[in-house]
């Protein structure tokens, strides 16, 4: 009887020990994940204020090098500046908000606690990720740049060697592109290595052979026909590429797909001598309505696994309270009642950890508004006492970058207001007065009325709560889909209206690029 005995206790206690090394094993965790998370926020940080100091050098570098005669380029490095730069800030707002949509989504069953702790540790550096990204604008730019000199009367016609070659300056036009290109290439050995690296120099690589190839034979004026098909060949495979990367890095960064032209640039680029080809604009215009209705498309369903997340949850924490209920009262001891209450106490300290990551969500999103207007600002300042020749000049150039961050500040505020908005009425109406019942319940007399009453209330009021998040959920998620089909709506009436109808192969071409950069799996067979 005595062995009997001693063999159940050694059962509970390694049990018991069991328990204590996975909460501890569960702290480091999250301790560790906590301190990469600071460090990647630092991290980011240096990479916005790097980036905003090299668009004002990469732009006037780039106006130095700029050959007469193509000043209508100079709208399409600034497009592809100004892209860059709100591409990393996008990158990095979601990033950082990143923690605090977790702890709506959380992991699919409440016990994988450890679990979803460990998937929260990035694959790789996410920043590096981001800054390779937001170099998708520029490479895209580049990529038309050079389909444009060689101005050819269809995609299948000769190219126009005369057009592309510069006999006064003895350089082909294609040259300034293999400038710019090389320059991003550079910027990315910078980056430590990651898979957005890699796929951003093999289309920096291969655009440069590409203009290498143009510079060989603009001189002479001609080449053999065959030579001259797949150099074609080339140039549309890389343009095709170059979409599905930067339809990749929309993904990545949620980065907008229709890019909003600040007043600087919108005022300059409506003057006839700086209007891009209608062809690329045509195109370009296609390829953004592609990539807008594949971003809401993929937001959708995202936001339906996180409302089955949600029920999931829902439907356990029912059983759970079902089976307290089903207890009976008389029957459950002393350790069991601390042990049920702890639990609760352990998911009350999960909603505290979250309010402490929404505190450091508003110190990053304050130290971004303060990086990104004060480097700007300098820059301005600086710029405004030399202006160049060029109708669009770095003065400008840095009162389009100074609109375009004050604007990411509004709408960076208007994130803070949306989250903590949402935060504050859940924690008011269903949590706080929760978290106060436990600690009460856990030093009351269980003989006492006043227990019977106060555990009623805690039931109850975990019914109403459940009740009330998922109706909240649900309310914002008709919302959502109602605004997502009257965006989808305008885009057909309003934009897709007025473009010309273009060849149905074309149309397809650009949706199997876009739909490949939001699917990894067929992303892989266009590098």
């Amino acid at each position: 009887m005595c062995c009997h005995a001693c063999v159940n206790a050694e059962h509970f206690y390694g049990e018991e020990m069991e328990v204590i090394k996975k909460k501890i094993e569960e702290n480091k965790l999250r301790e560790q994940s906590a301190q990469e998370a600071k460090k990647r926020m630092d991290k980011a940080m240096n990479a916005i204020e790097k980036e905003l100091e090299m668009t004002h050098e990469n732009y006037e570098k780039a106006m130095d090098s700029l050959p007469g005669g193509l000043s209508m380029m100079t709208m399409d490095i600034v497009g592809g500046l100004a892209q860059s730069v709100t591409g990393l800030i996008n990158g990095v707002v979601h990033l950082i908000t990143h923690p605090v949509r977790n702890a709506c989504v959380a992991a699919t069953n409440i016990s994988e606690t450890v679990d979803h702790i460990r998937g929260q540790q990035p694959v790789g550096d996410v920043v590096d990720e981001i800054k390779s990204f937001s170099k998708s604008a520029e490479i895209l730019q580049c990529a038309q740049a050079i389909l444009d000199g060689m101005n050819m009367s269809s995609r299948d016609g000769e190219i126009d060697w005369k057009n592309l070659y510069d006999q006064k300056e003895k350089t082909t036009k294609s040259d300034f592109s293999a400038g710019q290109l090389q320059r991003i290439n550079d910027e990315l050995c910078k980056i430590n290595d990651c898979k957005g690296k890699s796929e951003a120099q093999v289309l920096c690589l291969k655009g440069i052979n590409i203009c290498n190839q143009l510079a060989k034979y603009a001189p002479e004026g001609k080449c053999e026909k065959d030579i001259n098909m797949k150099i074609i060949e080339d140039v549309l495979k890389l343009i095709d590429s170059a979409r599905v990367f930067d339809s990749k890095s929309k993904d990545t960064t949620k980065s907008p797909a229709i890019f909003s032209k600040p007043p600087m640039m919108y005022k300059n680029e409506n003057r006839s001598e700086n209007t891009s080809p209608s062809q690329r604009a045509t195109d370009n215009a296609r390829f953004a309505i592609e990539q807008s209705r594949a971003q809401l498309n993929k937001t959708r369903e995202t936001y339906e696994k996180c409302v089955e997340n949600l029920e999931k949850n829902e439907k356990e924490l029912t059983e759970i309270l079902v089976a307290m209920r089903n207890c009976d009262l008389k029957e459950i001891d002393f350790k069991t009642t601390i042990e049920m209450l702890v639990k609760g106490m352990d998911a009350m300290g999960r909603v505290k950890e979250q309010w402490e990551k929404m505190v450091r969500f508003f110190q990053m999103v304050s130290n971004i508004v303060k990086t990104s207007l004060t480097t700007t600002l300098k820059n301005f300042v600086s710029a405004s006492e030399k202006t160049q020749a060029l109708s669009y000049n770095a003065k400008l150039f840095s009162k389009d970058l100074l609109y375009t961050q004050a604007f990411k500040a509004c709408d960076i505020a208007s994130l803070v207001h949306m989250i903590s908005g949402t935060y504050t009425e859940i924690s008011n109406k269903y949590l706080m007065d929760r978290v106060s019942s436990l600690g009460k319940l856990m030093v009351m007399d269980k003989n006492k009325p006043e227990f019977v009453q106060e555990r009623l209330k805690l039931q109850n009021s975990c019914d109403a709560a459940q009740k009330g998040i998922l109706k909240l959920v649900l309310k914002n998620k008709e919302e959502f889909e109602r605004k997502s089909a009257t965006r989808l709506e305008r885009i057909d009436r309003e934009l897709l209206a007025i473009l010309p109808a273009a060849p149905p192969e074309e149309t397809k071409k650009i949706q199997e690029a876009v739909q490949a950069g939001f699917s990894e799996e067929e992303a892989e067979s266009y590098y």
